[in-house]
């Protein structure tokens, strides 16, 4: 079975879960399968709160922390906003993959207390706890009527072409039942940055020069153009061929 194919099929089984317990059994994070993906079935939290279509609300859900461009085996520190200034707290779930909803990358969840694996297996969905609900139900009014959920984010090691960061956000308004919550989805998509634009910043300059220098000698993968397993005269050599594209 295929990564797809295996994502739809646990999809249907947490569809079919959710509507024999209830929503409010899963206040604690949404079953994988959920984030409006490829992986997903293109599935999102509206298979549950019902009430309103989605994106239908004042509110929005953003990945934020997105390089321009992302560089091979950069580790990237991401944050889920779901803002909808008429609610009282929010839940979410985030996956990265291509447009055949294979995983891309490597999610880690890097705050446990407030954010979780979705599934059993490699992190495909990362959702909140039932901490991280209540959290963002304490935080909200602080925070503009918003929330916002840390994830980790490590970039394929080499160029896997455009990749999707797929997020779908509830904002609740924290009754015990799945009425009267608003569902909110974005799919936002990153190309990788051109050999030497160690930076991401779509250019190849005196930033990313000054990067390779300073760790020139170790094996660090993100000046490791070569990846040969340290950044060494090769490295160096490729940066300065590409400079100032």
């Amino acid at each position: 079975m295929t990564n797809r194919s295996l994502s739809r099929a646990l999809s249907a089984v947490s569809v079919a879960v959710i509507s024999a317990s209830g929503a409010h059994a899963f206040s604690g994070g949404a079953p994988e399968g959920f984030s409006g993906s490829p992986a997903s079935g293109t599935l999102d939290c509206t298979i549950c709160h019902a009430e309103f279509g989605v994106n239908t609300g004042p509110g929005a859900v953003a990945v934020l922390g997105l390089p321009p461009l992302y560089v091979p085996d950069q580790v990237y520190t991401l944050r889920v906003r779901v803002e909808d200034a008429t609610k009282a707290g929010a839940g979410f779930e985030l996956s990265v993959e291509d447009t055949a909803g294979m995983r891309l990358g490597q999610l880690a969840v890097t705050d446990a207390l407030n954010t979780r694996n979705a599934g059993s297996g490699p992190v495909h969905f990362v959702t909140q706890t039932s901490a991280g609900k209540q959290a963002s139900i304490a935080d909200w009014a602080a925070m503009g009527g918003a929330a916002e959920f840390t994830v980790q984010w490590t970039a394929p090691s080499s160029d896997e072409g455009e990749i999707g960061f797929y997020a779908a956000g509830n904002a609740i308004n924290n009754a015990t039942a799945s009425s009267g919550d608003e569902i909110y989805t974005v799919a936002e998509f990153r190309s990788a940055a051109v050999p030497g634009d160690l930076n991401g910043d779509g250019a190849v300059d005196t930033a990313d020069l000054g990067m390779l220098i300073a760790r020139y000698g170790t094996p660090d993968p993100v000046a490791d153009i070569s990846n040969d397993g340290v950044v060494g005269t090769e490295d160096l050599s490729i940066l300065l061929n590409a400079f100032g594209n």
